[in-house]
């Protein structure tokens, strides 16, 4: 088979699956989505991962190429979805991409997956088991929060205003940590970057205030790659607790996700069970979520919902910091004694992905120091970027090379080709990392 959607493309399964499966894959997207609208200018994002090359662009294309080919036999549901997911509604597109990935994801050797037509209302798709049992579900894609997406943006203008004052004076960089003792509404915000001068701040700053505290210390230096000098090295971290109302405001949506089964009449009958699959952001306590279904369940005890299945996809780093997307599924039920499945006590729906590992265990999200100490991030908004600029150094005499890495998500090293090759600027060599550790369609 020919490899010319693979072909310059990071490969994540290169070894766990074969060239041609994974090109197959990429292909289904080709074929439903269509050359000249994936090659198009666009923010749409099918359309901006297709443009990447990267390993986690990859592993998210493949992941809804290989749904696609699971759902093959309902062309007409999917060229409805594609329609939707193509559209400009970010929410609906989300939403539609969500559907296609979460029924994909079940593996069909046991049941057969039955999406519902676009005009029934309350579920999403049903799975017909062998015995006869139904599994009548309701998908929902909860993402990021728009406090959280405020946050995320006042950091990343930080982090431009700070990293433009380096390069316009030619300073030396260094790693900005600002820390909030509370959630930064616009005040808070103004105050930071009042206090912060992005034309004077420099390593060894720090600052003390009443709702931040900001130091700005050292970038590791490696003997095999230093840092480049002059070129603006820098990473900044924002930590912040949550909005007051993140929890309640999730809780809610959970509890609106588990009502809106039995507001649509969708009965639990002799063979068939009802369970809403839900995503949830990362940032969110799987935990926390296990509880609030619980007490939904226990506060309506006569709704017609037996589970409530829990899913939150990650990129995690193990510790010697090599990245994968970890599934986490976390299935919470009303009554364990009762059969998930009808006519079979002993069937269960199985999930199989193409990239990644799965298990009920959530990721952690903490914050690492290079003196070893961990700052638990749960509660937390936390944003980091950087761009590290390291010298390439000479290895035998007359070759030069540079070993470059993302030290930690969403920060990337740059190779600083050496002065004397001449030129009036410093040539930069950018390796393919993805832009952050977020994932976009997943």
């Amino acid at each position: 088979m020919s490899k010319k959607h693979l072909d310059g493309r990071q490969n994540p399964l290169a070894a766990d699956a074969p060239d041609d499966d994974v090109e197959r894959w990429l292909n289904r997207v080709h074929e439903h989505f269509g050359s000249g609208w994936l090659d198009a200018t666009g923010t749409n994002t099918v359309q901006m991962l297709w443009k990447r090359r990267d390993m986690l662009a990859t592993s998210e294309l493949v992941s809804l190429g290989h749904a696609l080919e699971r759902l093959s036999g309902h062309p007409a549901w999917l060229r409805g979805q594609v329609r939707i997911a193509k559209g400009k509604d970010t929410n609906n597109a989300g939403g539609a991409i969500f559907e296609i990935l979460a029924l994909g994801n079940f593996d069909v050797t046991d049941a057969a997956v039955v999406p519902a037509k676009a005009s029934q209302p309350g579920f999403d798709g049903t799975l017909v088991f062998k015995s006869g049992g139904r599994l009548i579900l309701s998908l929902k894609r909860y993402g990021t929060s728009n406090h959280q997406a405020e946050f995320n943006r006042r950091a990343e203008s930080l982090r431009r205003d700070v990293a433009g004052g380096l390069k316009q004076r030619g300073a030396d960089g260094f790693a900005l940590i600002a820390v909030a003792e509370s959630y930064p509404g616009p005040a808070e915000w103004a105050d930071l970057r009042k206090a912060l001068d992005p034309n004077k701040v420099s390593t060894g700053d720090e600052l003390r205030m009443d709702d931040w505290y900001v130091r700005a210390v050292p970038l590791p230096d490696r003997h095999d790659a230093p840092l480049a000098a002059s070129c603006g090295s820098l990473t900044v971290q924002v930590i912040a607790p949550f909005h007051q109302n993140e929890a309640d405001n999730l809780r809610s949506k959970l509890f609106d996700a588990c009502a809106n089964l039995a507001r649509h009449g969708v009965q639990e009958g002799a063979l068939s069970t009802n369970m809403v699959y839900v995503h949830v952001p990362s940032s969110a306590s799987i935990a926390d979520c296990a509880t609030w279904v619980r007490q939904w369940f226990e506060d309506y005890q006569a709704k017609p919902v037996s589970a409530v299945l829990l899913y939150q996809p990650a990129v995690v780093r193990s510790p010697d910091n090599r990245s994968h997307i970890h599934h986490c599924f976390f299935i919470e039920r009303r009554d364990e004694s009762r059969p998930l499945i009808f006519g079979d006590p002993n069937a269960i729906p199985h999930l199989s992905l193409p990239v990644g590992t799965g298990g009920r265990e959530p990721s952690i999200e903490q914050l690492a120091f290079s003196d070893g100490r961990v700052l638990s991030l749960r509660g937390r908004y936390a944003y980091q970027r950087g761009d590290v600029y390291r010298e390439m150094v000479q290895v035998d005499g007359k070759n030069w090379s540079a070993t470059l890495e993302s030290p930690a998500p969403g920060v990337h090293e740059h190779a600083v080709i050496p002065k004397h090759f001449g030129g009036s600027g410093r040539a930069i060599v950018q390796p393919r990392f993805a832009p952050s550790d977020d994932l976009v369609l997943l």
